[in-house]
């Protein structure tokens, strides 16, 4: 389903969902990522990076595909990022991984003709240990998730929380453990801005049953005409 966005509020008559379509916004760039960007410009022939290309189950397609077709390029951008450091030199160490980069080559090239069926953000997810560039990638991808979350964090004033759901998050909460979300999301051009921050709690929803309930809740509304 890509990525969704939506603003929860509390009024008098109950909470009420407003819809978006935020998760096609673009994507609010930071960091010097300029070549994983213009790949994506040319591999979806696009000029504007969508927040779902890069901060979705595709958008980690995407990265890992980057990757493994352009590492050299990327990595020597990333060795002069402190935080990425260590994987960098993992990646350059690295020999016969479990998870080879012909494996991901193949997994991609069968999902996108339908001859395999792999979920290959599944795999890729699944390999962090097995595969340094899998790692790098999921890596990646949370830093990505914290720019997208601080958007729509800054447009909605989210100081009752940010709610991350959703399949990826929930069953990759040990992805969260590292700085690299909160580094992101914390990571403002405006400096007195941290000081909303610190008003933004931050969840990550671990029923993947959430938007069943949501669906639910809607259809009583609709006939019942209540908000219980």
């Amino acid at each position: 389903t890509g990525l969704g966005v939506s603003y929860l509020t509390n009024t008098a008559q109950g909470f009420f969902v407003h819809e978006s379509e935020g998760g096609h916004a673009g994507f609010p760039t930071s960091g010097n990522y300029d070549l994983l960007f213009k790949f994506l410009q040319n591999k979806l022939n696009i000029n504007q990076i969508g927040t779902e290309s890069l901060v979705s189950g595709q958008g980690i397609r995407h990265i890992i595909d980057f990757l493994t077709q352009n590492p050299r390029e990327f990595l020597e951008i990333l060795k002069n990022d402190i935080n990425f450091f260590e994987d960098i030199v993992r990646i350059e160490h690295e020999k016969n991984p479990s998870l080879s980069d012909e494996q991901i080559k193949l997994a991609l090239l069968g999902e996108q003709t339908n001859n395999l069926k792999v979920d290959v953000a599944a795999l890729i997810a699944k390999n962090i240990e097995n595969n340094s560039k899998a790692n790098l990638a999921m890596r990646l991808f949370i830093v990505f998730l914290g720019s997208a979350a601080q958007s729509v964090a800054l447009n909605g004033a989210t100081t009752g929380g940010l709610f991350i759901a959703g399949g990826i998050a929930s069953k990759n909460e040990h992805l969260f453990e590292r700085d690299d979300f909160l580094r992101s999301f914390h990571d403002n051009w405006k400096p007195n801005i941290k000081d909303l921050f610190k008003k933004i709690p931050v969840y990550i929803i671990n029923d993947y049953d959430i938007s069943f309930y949501g669906c639910a809740r809607v259809a009583i509304m609709t006939f019942d005409g209540k908000m219980e």
